[in-house]
């Protein structure tokens, strides 16, 4: 004998969204069965549902039941009160803060609902302070084998953080490498991806974009010239993309190192007689560097 708090509720599988009041196990026409049996374990603030004596029946427990209507009530207040007509789902979902209570009926491969089609409801609630998502149903409408699971629903996705290091001051020609190992997928477990893209400069080569730390060939810069790099980094964490970040390479030219002047040496001629002077000793200094030449006789 059970207590008057449980009432079993059975489910019009073909009727979507509403959920009959009627008695238990149910289970021809259009294959009925207890809905309340799809919410075994799901607690939450407003109402407890939980397994009963078997396996195929879950009592909703409040502390009275009045006798002849649909009303739970706990102690001094009226949690739910739906009348004499159908209870709908809508209402379950919010008493009972379920969400997506739906049907699924699927057919079996021989085009009649037999021991090979399912019936049931599927939904996703919360126990144990984790949410999950449920599916109970009848296998054959005709039979009285529920199948049931419960599987955990994922956390929802934390976008990734693309981080593309800190901008760098380089030597020309130097080898360079870029860092965007310090990119999060902010979700434990998680890989990334990385997608990295030259935005400005001279053009280079990536030895591969779709690492964390590429490495590249810095351009070769004039003496005191400069020139910047720029480069996007998008990473991917198997949902979304990452907002974009940038770094920028400054590839610097070698400082300009002063020419030394070389006028010759002192020579001793003839009167009127024709006279080189010789400045070709002079030196840039630095390699590639044309020099001029100013001559002033003092």
């Amino acid at each position: 004998m059970k207590p008057n708090c449980l009432r079993t509720y059975t489910f019009a599988a073909l009727t979507l969204g509403t959920l009959s009041a009627g008695p238990a196990h149910a289970l021809g026409g259009v294959g009925y069965f207890d809905v309340t049996e799809a919410l075994d374990g799901v607690s939450d603030s407003r109402c407890t549902i939980n397994s009963y004596y078997d396996d195929t029946e879950v009592g909703v427990g409040f502390k009275n039941r009045y006798a002849g209507g649909n009303v739970w009530d706990s102690a001094t207040e009226t949690i739910i009160n739906w009348g004499t007509g159908d209870i709908q789902a809508s209402d379950f979902i919010e008493f009972c803060e379920i969400t997506a209570i739906e049907n699924f009926v699927t057919d079996g491969a021989n085009g009649t609902f037999a021991a090979d089609d399912f019936v049931g409801v599927s939904f996703a609630g919360q126990h144990g302070g984790q949410w999950y998502n449920y599916r109970i149903g009848v296998e054959g409408v005709s039979g009285t084998h529920y199948v049931k699971s419960r599987t955990p629903i994922p956390p929802p996705n934390t976008p990734p953080t693309a981080d593309a290091g800190s901008d760098q001051s380089v030597a020309s020609g130097a080898g360079v490498t870029l860092n965007g190992s310090a990119s999060d997928a902010n979700d434990v477990g998680q890989m990334l991806t990385y997608s990295w893209l030259q935005t400005g400069g001279v053009s280079v080569t990536l030895n591969d974009g779709t690492v964390a730390s590429p490495v590249f060939t810095a351009p070769v810069v004039a003496i005191s010239d400069s020139e910047i790099l720029t480069f996007r980094l998008i990473v991917n964490d198997g949902f979304v993309d990452s907002t974009l970040d940038t770094v920028a390479i400054t590839v610097n030219g070698p400082v300009n190192t002063p020419p030394t002047a070389d006028a010759g040496s002192d020579q001793s001629v003839a009167s009127g007689a024709g006279v080189t002077l010789n400045g070709s000793a002079s030196d840039a200094n630095d390699v590639g560097q044309m020099l001029t030449y100013s001559w002033l006789q003092t």
